[in-house]
């Protein structure tokens, strides 16, 4: 078993959460304020050297479960996984490695989408 943090659109009530069936949900959690979020329209995109703190929730599941989330978020080319410390031990989370697009907008809250 692995974690992952989710922190766009995997989130319960958001489009891809189909995605997470088969995961068991620990709880929300806020990671520590060390990121950049920005609004992509369909989903966000979260990039390190910043100072927000991101603002989702940590899963536990299975490798084939996260091996399709990589599937999903064309992991190692648009997102790449880091680790980041939780209340209930390391998760990955999927940073993004692409130029943002001009349209990009910024999410100072940390929480996607925007309220």
């Amino acid at each position: 078993m692995c974690r992952v943090f989710i922190y766009g659109s995997l989130k319960t009530g958001q489009s891809n959460r189909h995605w997470m069936a088969g995961s068991h949900l620990l709880g929300e959690h806020t990671t520590a304020a060390l990121y950049r979020l920005y609004d992509l329209g369909p989903y966000p995109a979260a990039l390190p050297g910043g100072t927000t703190a991101l603002k989702g929730e940590v899963h536990a599941l299975d490798t084939a479960h996260l091996h399709r989330l990589d599937h999903l978020e064309n992991h190692p080319d648009e997102y790449e996984r880091g680790l980041i410390d939780t209340p209930w031990g390391a998760a990955w989370i999927y940073l993004y490695r692409h130029p943002l697009p001009s349209q990009a907008r910024i999410l100072p809250e940390g929480c996607w989408p925007a309220a």
